[in-house]
């Protein structure tokens, strides 16, 4: 217990001692935390201090920069004082001064005038002086050089005496050697002509005994027959070509003629061996007898034709004079400069032309010409308002003065660049395109194209029947001529197109039309009785091979259907009403009828030649001996120019069609016209379907598709035609086109127009359409639908209820009769079975 005691206090006096000892250091912690906070209030009370002696030293600093601030104020404005007087001072003297200069100055100027008039009369003393020293000279430089001209001219005709009789001893030995070789030449071809009248003889023989053999199947494919121009002396026809031969042997009018001669029964091989003895050759004894009609008709025409060129030369003139007054008093805002820069060029070019004119022309003025005619063209289409009154500066005048040009120095280039001046005059241009058609500018642009016409094909080829060139020959080309016609062409392309046959916007307001209706008449019937449109024909019918080679020949050609094509729209668009329900009647300018007697102008002809050439691809037949990876190549696509030239003359035939469909079908209704238009509608759609992603190639197809929906619309005899001749017929190549003419809406706005209009009113071709898969149901939708009431074809149909058709199709067809679908707008059309595949229809 003790011991237990004494441990405790032991440990409480440990306890305690560190108490203490804890005491104790806080306490001296606390000593010296109350030393250092009196060592800081003794710092802060020392730097109050000094800060409150800093406030006191600035407060009178702030006063003694006050004192100085006045004093330096003082001192500013006695100096401003001083400048003031000193400057004003300074002034006073240099006006003093330049008043002293200015008198001065006077007095010298006054010095130098006085000089300057004795100056000026001391030149003009020197200068007449030596005018008159040249005068003087000049006067003896003349003498001496007229007196040099008469003795060269002397020397000159002395010389050309002398080489006139060298030329006359020339001449007469050339003349003798050119007779003994004339005279040996003669008899060359005499014995030549002796040989080969054998041999015709011998070859008729057997092409006779040939077209007996040829001649008798109705269904085979047509076949060569003579090789010459012949003439059927009962019928009174010229057949030209092989084609038009065959057909006319073949031809109902041919064998009704020769059952009627004969006294025959209705035997079609007897009938054909009896009419091969009225085909003889043609002879230049014998005339082609329609060529001897359109003869009488021309001179019937001359006279009318002058008149027309007299009515147009006058409203011509009227019109110019009030478009002269008009000008005067609302003259069009334009850049001055330019305008000035091309009248200068326009009266340099007049200049010109006058030398030409005057036979003075030289290349070097030449050259000069078409510089200027260049910088004119360029100047003027810079801005629409100096194009608008390039007019009032007379560039039509003087071009044309330039293609009127007789010089036999002038270049044919000059004349084609003066035309290309008019034509980018006349683009986007209303004001110019309109002075051009209603002024003289037409009347000397036609005269021109007859004149160059004339030149381009003599007047005896034409009452020759078969007078075109040869395939080895070269056709001829004018280029200006081309240039000519692309002029008119711009000038006609104004008159709005009914149609849009070609794609033309309508730059005329409707209210200004009326005068310009006559007018276009007039033009019209002055080319058709001027002979323009029948020499067309010919030059068209010169084609006898490809003209890949001859770009010139073949621009020529495409201007040429293309001028036609503007023409028959301008006719149509002048009719009353615009309305194309064949009004051949009422055309006075008698285009109508000039173009059904050249058969659209030989155009068809022209493209047959082209298409089906010696050497063309061909289609192969489908016989046993020829492969299926034969009949199935693709064939390559035609020439560019020949595929341009085409799509061209289908133009032609669809715009004719638009106008009277009816005179069309006679003219690709006759005998070789429609076989030469099956074959090719038939080679066309052979040669571009495989190549119908090119968009000229689709163009192409698109208007052969139109111009056979015309061919056959309501005409039994035509559609006839296109389910005839080699296999796969016209017809069926329409069946088995491509799916996206029978599913995408382009395609079926041509296509199914086509196709109904080549099947309705024919059992046949219907069952044609049967056979090939064709869905007759999505025909007769189409019909419902309202792109058939859009359709320019379906509406020369007449057709006003579809039941009866459809009772016959679907007889046809073997099938139940159900009530068609109706369509109205974008609805699905019954599916369509495409070589055995079905597709849906859109329509």
């Amino acid at each position: 217990l003790l011991q237990a005691k004494y441990n405790r206090y032991v440990e409480l006096s440990e306890r305690f001692e560190a108490l203490n000892e804890t005491t104790k250091k806080l306490v001296s912690e606390r000593e010296e935390l109350i030393t250092k906070a009196e060592a800081r209030l003794q710092r802060a009370a020392k730097n109050r201090k000094l800060h409150l002696q800093n406030i006191v030293r600035k407060a009178h600093d702030e006063e003694a920069k006050a004192k100085e601030i006045a004093f330096i104020n003082l001192l500013e404005a006695q100096n401003k004082r001083h400048d003031y007087l000193t400057t004003a001072h300074e002034i006073e003297g240099r006006l003093q001064t330049i008043q002293e200069e200015r008198r001065l100055k006077l007095e010298e100027r006054a010095c130098k005038a006085f000089s300057v008039i004795e100056r000026q009369s001391r030149i003009r003393n020197n200068w007449q002086t030596k005018l008159e020293r040249m005068q003087e000279k000049r006067r003896k430089a003349e003498e001496r050089i007229t007196r040099e001209k008469e003795e060269k001219a002397k020397e000159r005709s002395e010389l050309a005496q002398e080489k006139a009789r060298d030329r006359e001893q020339r001449i007469s030995a050339l003349n003798s050697a050119k007779q003994a070789e004339k005279e040996e030449l003669q008899k060359k071809i005499q014995q030549k002509q002796e040989d080969t009248a054998r041999r015709h003889e011998e070859n008729m023989e057997q092409i006779r005994q040939k077209a007996i053999e040829l001649s008798v199947p109705r269904n085979q494919e047509d076949s060569a027959v003579p090789a010459i121009v012949r003439v059927c002396t009962l019928c009174k026809v010229s057949l030209p070509s092989e084609v038009q031969e065959l057909a006319h042997l073949r031809g109902r009018a041919h064998m009704d003629a020769v059952r009627k001669a004969e006294n025959l029964s209705s035997n079609t091989a007897v009938i054909e061996s009896f009419g091969l003895k009225y085909v003889c050759d043609l002879t230049m004894d014998k005339i082609d007898f329609k060529i001897q009609v359109d003869k009488n008709r021309f001179k019937l025409l001359k006279k009318h034709c002058n008149k027309l060129m007299q009515r147009l030369i006058d409203g011509g003139m009227e019109y110019e004079n009030l478009e002269k007054e008009s000008s005067f008093s609302s003259p069009v805002p334009c850049d001055p400069d330019l305008k000035a820069k091309i009248h200068k060029n326009i009266k340099e070019l007049d200049r010109l032309v006058s030398l030409f004119e005057k036979k003075k022309g030289t290349p070097t003025i030449a050259t000069n010409m078409d510089r200027l005619m260049t910088e004119i063209r360029r100047n003027s289409v810079q801005k629409k308002s100096i194009k608008d009154v390039v007019i009032s500066l007379g560039v039509v005048n003087v071009a044309l003065r330039v293609v009127k040009c007789s010089a036999s120095d002038l270049p044919d280039k000059l004349k084609t660049s003066a035309c290309n001046l008019l034509v980018g005059v006349l683009y986007d241009s209303q004001p110019n395109s309109m002075y051009c058609l209603r002024g003289t500018a037409v009347c000397t642009l036609v005269e021109c194209c007859a004149e160059r016409l004339n030149i381009l094909i003599p007047e005896g080829s034409r009452w020759v029947a078969g007078s075109a060139a040869s395939p080895s020959e070269q056709i001829p080309y004018d280029p200006v001529l081309e240039a000519l016609l692309e002029l008119l062409f711009s000038i006609m392309n104004l008159v709005p197109d009914p149609f849009n046959g070609i794609g033309r916007e309508g730059l005329l307001d409707r209210s200004t039309l009326f005068g310009v209706k006559n007018r276009t008449l007039d033009i019209i019937g002055y080319l058709v009785t001027s002979s323009v449109i029948d020499r067309f024909a010919i030059y068209c019918s010169a084609v006898r091979g490809p003209i890949e080679d001859q770009p010139g020949v073949a621009d020529l050609l495409k201007m040429i259907l293309d001028l036609l094509v503007v023409i028959v729209y301008a006719l149509q668009f002048c009719w009353p009403g615009n309305g194309s329900n064949g009004k051949r009647d009422t055309d006075t300018t008698q285009l109508l009828a000039a173009l059904e007697s050249s058969e659209l102008a030989g155009a068809v002809s022209m493209s047959y030649t082209l298409l089906l050439h010696q050497g063309a691809p061909t289609r192969p037949r489908m016989t046993p001996g020829i492969a299926e990876t034969d009949i199935h190549t693709i064939p390559p696509p035609p020439g560019e120019r020949t595929a341009s030239i085409v799509r061209s003359t289908l133009l032609l035939i669809n715009a004719v069609a638009r106008v009277d469909h009816q005179a069309l079908q006679n003219v690709l209704g006759s005998e070789a016209v429609s076989l030469q238009f099956r074959h090719i509608a038939s080679q066309l759609l052979w040669q571009v379907v495989p190549h119908r992603s090119d968009p000229i190639a689709r163009k192409l197809l698109n208007e052969l598709l139109i111009a056979i929906a015309y061919f056959t619309v309501g005409n039994r005899h035509n559609q006839v035609t296109i389910q005839s001749g080699q296999t796969p017929t016209v017809l069926q190549q329409l069946c088995t086109l491509p799916h996206e003419f029978f599913n995408e809406i382009s395609g079926i706005k041509v296509l199914f127009p086509t196709l109904i209009s080549a099947t309705y009113g024919c059992p046949e071709n219907i069952e044609i359409l049967v056979q090939n898969h064709i869905d007759l149901k999505a025909l007769d939708a189409f019909m419902q639908s309202n792109h058939a009431a859009e359709s320019d074809i379906l509406k020369k149909l007449k057709i006003t209820s579809l039941s009866k058709i459809t009772d016959r199709i679907y007889s046809v067809d073997n099938r139940e009769n159900e009530e068609p679908p109706k369509l109205n707008g974008n609805v699905e059309c019954p599916t369509h079975m495409t070589n055995g595949h079905a597709t849906d229809i859109k329509c």
